[in-house]
């Protein structure tokens, strides 16, 4: 299906499988509340860039490591970090997420800082 409304003024448009980008933001979302506080604030954007819509989550947690961030989207991969291999996972949800927006010709981001929280994008064409 398609999502969005007119791709002019308001939301980008963008051709998606509904069931597939919904996986891929239940995944962001779930690893925002794994690593964030108790008392955490967890935001979700969409917005349009130059032709492609971005969906963002963005949280106040750990964040991840400049090293960290070149591997975390591999298949299985975890951080060495004690705090964070203590967190229950397989280390596939943040694969799929790639795996889903490469699917659509688009890719997973990541922006993050130790200590300051992360940004997670799924990047599609619109």
């Amino acid at each position: 299906g398609s999502s969005g409304k007119d791709g002019k003024g308001g939301y980008p448009m963008a051709k998606v499988d509904a069931g597939a980008i919904a996986q891929a933001l239940i995944n962001l979302l779930t690893n925002a509340d794994k690593y964030s506080p108790p008392d955490k604030k967890i935001r979700v954007n969409v917005r349009k860039g130059k032709r492609r819509a971005i969906i963002e989550v963005i949280d106040e947690g750990e964040g991840v490591s400049i090293e960290d961030q070149k591997k975390i989207f591999q298949k299985f991969y975890r951080a060495a970090r004690k705090d964070v291999a203590a967190v229950e996972g397989s280390g596939l949800g943040l694969a799929l997420v790639k795996h889903t927006a490469e699917a659509h010709g688009g890719k997973g981001a990541v922006e993050s800082e130790l200590g300051k929280g992360s940004k997670f994008s799924i990047i599609l064409p619109a």
